[in-house]
């Protein structure tokens, strides 16, 4: 819950000199010719969001990948592996992991939903209130994982977030959410704006269903139209790999 008397306030991503400020921060130095390597790699990874810097930062200098050296750091031959779009998703995942599991839920539909996402569709796809959906979302809200960009209407702090949470959810998971996601707007009645949510989900519960259907049964042939239309990556990779 809110403290009295405090608001929250959007901070922006920030660009390289914030970046570079940070790592002079979080290193407790000037920076050198390792740490300028490390704002490069920062400001690359993250796009100056202040939740990933903190994390890829911790997460660099834990794998030691980042190494105090003779008072100043040094950069070992890990970093780029450490830092590739997967390595990211990973550190981001273990920090939703540490997000209460009724929270973890509630964000797995708002990944399925896409950014930006509302409150009262996220009510209606989860069978709950307005209000407890922002009980849910404060915890979230607190660890910088969403942020609040309108009445009742919030985003992911970057899209690797959204991208962690989605694609770690199986196939049958994601058309059961993308099938209450289409049942709520259905209910709250479809309109000019919602009808292309309504058809986006409608079609991926196809598809996704087909290729559960697949996975369970070893189908050895697999016919879709348009199969990829609506799938990410990762879904591409499933439903080839069947």
């Amino acid at each position: 819950n809110r403290v009295e008397g405090t608001a929250r306030v959007h901070v922006r991503g920030l660009d390289n000199s914030g970046v570079r400020a940070f790592v002079e921060l979080a290193a407790g130095a000037d920076l050198d010719a390792a740490l300028e390597q490390a704002v490069a790699v920062l400001a690359r990874q993250t796009d100056g969001n202040p939740f990933l810097l903190g994390e890829l930062w911790h997460h660099l200098v834990d794998m030691g990948a980042l190494v105090p050296a003779d008072g100043g750091w040094r950069v070992t031959a890990g970093i780029d592996a450490l830092t590739t779009p997967e390595s990211v998703r990973s550190v981001v995942g273990r920090r939703i992991d540490r997000l209460p599991a009724d929270a973890r839920e509630l964000l797995e539909v708002a990944a399925v939903a896409g950014s930006p996402f509302g409150v009262d569709l996220l009510a209606g796809a989860t069978n709950t209130s307005a209000v407890r959906v922002l009980e849910l979302l404060e915890p979230a809200i607190a660890s910088g994982t969403v942020e609040q960009v309108g009445v009742a209407t919030f985003r992911f702090a970057h899209e690797l977030v959204e991208s962690a949470l989605y694609e770690r959810l199986a196939p049958a998971r994601k058309a059961s959410v993308h099938f209450d996601l289409a049942t709520a707007i259905e209910r709250h009645g479809v309109s000019d704006r919602t009808l292309p949510d309504l058809a986006r989900h409608s079609i991926a519960i196809q598809q996704l269903v087909a290729i559960s259907r697949a996975m369970v049964l070893d189908s050895t042939v697999l016919i879709l139209d348009e199969p990829t239309s609506s799938l990410d990556r990762s879904e591409v990779e499933q439903l080839f790999g069947v």
